[in-house]
């Protein structure tokens, strides 16, 4: 079965990018926008919006990544029917917005479960960690503001929740309408809609320095005092930089995810806190 357009759409999907999916997928762009015109027109339908560079699948591409997503599922389950990986071996694929402390929690527990197998961890954004779950390329997921597909055959345990707010570098405070520069998390990622509804209440209508998907790249740069931007609570404990005085915030889930027709880890529940 050739799947090679599923992947290239669901990678159009995930990097909400048409260059950076191709470098992702080893083609040219000028060849994956013809493809998704292709099916476009092949469908009837516009499967993303455009607002320049940046693409977000419409109702009808959410439809079509759900489908395409079972799709390589059930694809990889028949290719796979035995996993390849090494048995005292298991992959953790984690998120950018997730804090160390809460990926140590996670490993800690898990390691009570497989305590003779060795742990490998990835960091990705979550869309693609969870892309790599549903294919069989690792075992467990870390991830912030889970929203499963119902037909994905995956479960969840909360590991924990934290609050989510502005922040800028210590001892550095401006007041809203001074803030020069801000960096968000990008258009495709779920963590955007809360940074904008934040920023709409706190009348923030600023430059754009970046968009970063890792929160600890972003900690960083905020702790220069060169821009501002959005943080899980915990961040600010580990980095130069605080949350902003009287700035509203929103809480974020962080969950373990993981497929358990492959392997089965609910009993991480009763080990994640230590």
């Amino acid at each position: 079965m050739d799947t090679k357009q599923l992947e290239y759409i669901i990678a159009i999907a995930e990097e909400g990018n048409m260059t950076k999916a191709a470098e992702r997928m080893f083609i040219s762009q000028p060849a994956l926008s013809q493809q998704l015109r292709n099916l476009e027109e092949e469908l009837k339908t516009p499967l993303f919006e455009r607002n320049g560079r940046s693409l977000k699948p419409t109702k009808a591409g959410l439809i079509y990544l759900n489908g395409a997503r079972s799709i390589l599922n059930i694809n990889n389950s028949l290719i796979n029917d035995t996993p390849s990986r090494q048995s005292d071996r298991v992959v953790v694929c984690v998120s950018g917005a997730v804090p160390s402390s809460t990926i140590c929690r996670a490993l800690n527990a898990l390691q009570k479960i497989v305590p003779d197998a060795i742990t490998e961890v990835k960091k990705m954004p979550c869309e693609r960690a969870l892309n790599e779950l549903l294919k069989g390329h690792c075992d467990m997921v870390i991830t912030e503001l889970l929203e499963i597909v119902p037909e994905w055959p995956l479960s969840n345990i909360l590991i924990e929740t934290q609050r989510y707010c502005l922040a800028h570098k210590k001892g550095l405070s401006l007041s809203y309408e001074e803030i020069p520069r801000l960096i968000l998390a990008p258009q495709s990622n779920a963590l955007r809609g809360l940074e904008d509804s934040i920023r709409i209440k706190l009348g923030i209508n600023t430059t754009l320095l970046c968009e970063a998907f890792d929160k600890a790249l972003t900690a960083e740069m905020i702790s220069t005092g060169y821009a501002y931007g959005f943080l899980p609570e915990s961040f600010t404990e580990n980095y130069d930089c605080c949350s902003a005085r009287d700035s509203p915030s929103a809480e974020i889930n962080f969950y373990a995810v993981y497929n358990p027709g492959i392997m089965d880890f609910r009993e991480i529940y009763q080990y994640i806190n230590f």
